[in-house]
């Protein structure tokens, strides 16, 4: 089994990638930095689904393999599976009408993270397809 892994139910969460760590961190390389107390105070785990959001456009989804909350910044490593077609809000409203209940203030400057329900996740990729291996 893998390191961290439990039966449960897996929860989802809403993963931004600020323009601060795009050209670093490039949301199909499986690796998500956050600052110290944001990705343990949300309580990921091994197994749960991210919806990867990058310029206002969702790529696509990762699955959680591992997570590492002992150092500065804290990191997720997941699995990534592309989308097909790409989803693309084109506005920050757009991305709101979807997702209601996306927390302010958010901006772009950092990464976000927030959990978020698996029906907004269902319908927050509704049309995409997933290309799974």
């Amino acid at each position: 089994m893998p390191k961290g892994w439990t039966a449960r139910k897996s929860n989802y969460f809403l993963v931004i990638f600020g323009e601060k760590y795009d050209a670093e961190h490039p949301v199909n390389r499986g690796v998500y930095p956050h600052r110290k107390g944001h990705v343990s105070g949300a309580g990921v785990a091994v197994g749960d689904v991210l919806l990867l959001v990058q310029d206002l456009e969702a790529p696509g989804i990762g699955v959680v393999v591992d997570v590492d909350t002992g150092g500065e910044p804290e990191v997720i490593y997941y699995q990534f599976f592309p989308c097909d077609p790409p989803v693309i809000w084109g506005s920050l409203d757009a991305l709101r009408s979807a997702i209601p209940s996306l927390r302010d203030p958010l901006n772009y400057i950092g990464n976000w993270l927030q959990k978020i329900d698996s029906g907004l996740f269902r319908k927050a990729i509704a049309g995409a397809q997933i290309k799974w291996p």
